[in-house]
């Protein structure tokens, strides 16, 4: 297991994992997992995390992470 950020479109999209989301002045780091969005009627796959309860669905899906690195 390597301790590095790597680009997420190289992240596992069949377990949750540790997400790196940019934003203004601090990057958030959170855990997430990849959302198919399989329910909807035009589903939107998206990658969501533990603060998408708290912030929404237009966040969650506006703030994609860059970069993922596995969960220790």
């Amino acid at each position: 297991m390597s301790g590095e950020w790597k680009p997420i479109d190289t992240a596992p999209k069949d377990r949750r994992i540790l997400l790196l989301i940019p934003m203004v002045d601090d990057p958030l780091v959170v855990c997430g997992q990849w959302n198919r969005d399989s329910y909807k009627n035009k589903p939107r796959p998206h990658w969501e995390n533990d603060q998408s309860y708290l912030r929404g669905a237009l966040w969650t899906r506006a703030a994609q992470p860059t970069h993922w690195m596995e969960l220790p």
